[in-house]
């Protein structure tokens, strides 16, 4: 899994490819928090519609959002769109959101786009 983090229009536009693996997730997280521009609470665009999820497990998927709790007090009450292609990775996507709301009260909101803008016209009216 490779990512790539660009910061643009107070949006941390995070572009992911490859097979996802937990280790990744970790990694694009830490790089958000590690920008010099991140403040808690801040816009996330995550595109990962040159990601393939097929090989996470559940507990991949569970682990992924456990990530929120842990690094919740740095990342803050944020916005996240999630920018997806196949219906694999939105089915994926959605099972990480859920858990991620049950869990946690770090987001104030999260959704999941089909078109990379319409996710940033969403991001933007915050």
């Amino acid at each position: 899994m490779q990512f790539n983090l660009n910061y643009h229009d107070a949006i941390f536009e995070v572009t992911t490819s490859g097979d996802a693996i937990l280790q990744g997730y970790y990694d694009f997280t830490k790089a958000v928090l590690e920008h010099e521009e991140w403040k808690p609470g801040g816009l996330i665009l995550l595109n990962h519609t040159e990601l393939n999820t097929g090989p996470l497990t559940i507990d991949d998927v569970q682990a992924i959002a456990n990530i929120s709790g842990q690094y919740s007090e740095q990342l803050g009450t944020r916005k996240v769109a999630i920018v997806v292609d196949r219906d694999l990775d939105y089915g994926m996507t959605r099972m990480w959101q859920v858990l991620v709301e049950s869990h946690t009260t770090s987001y104030d909101s999260a959704k999941i786009f089909r078109n990379r803008d319409e996710a940033v016209a969403w991001l933007k009216s915050f």
